[in-house]
């Protein structure tokens, strides 16, 4: 692909908004897992089952794994969104706004393990 068509990607506003909204949900989680768990040293519980009672534990850099899991899978997909640009443009919008839906369930998913914490 030529110049030409990287710059229609980046100025195309239904593929940098997506894009643009789940960097910034990707970086609030980050920071609002860094100040919540920089001190800790104990195990951090991820998930309660029905009764209330603790399902699943795990350590600190689990749930910064799980965050650059997120930031793994939003590369992939503004990389293919890149891909599919020339040839299905309507394909790669849909795949920058679940790009965008990925990383803001990414931040719900550090909220509510801050939260159970």
């Amino acid at each position: 692909m030529n110049k030409n068509v990287l710059k229609k990607y980046i100025r195309d506003p239904h593929i940098w908004i997506p894009l643009a909204i789940g960097i910034v949900a990707l970086v609030i989680g980050g920071i609002d897992a860094y100040i919540h768990f920089f001190t800790v040293r104990d195990k951090i519980i991820f998930h309660l089952n029905v009764n209330r009672e603790i399902d699943m534990v795990g350590a600190r850099k689990e749930l910064f794994f799980a965050l650059s899991g997120f930031l793994c899978l939003g590369i992939i997909n503004a990389l293919l969104s890149y891909a599919l640009y020339v040839r299905e443009r309507v394909l790669s919008y849909v795949i920058a706004y679940a790009d965008a839906f990925v990383m803001i369930i990414g931040l719900l998913f550090i909220f509510f393990v801050v939260g159970l914490n």
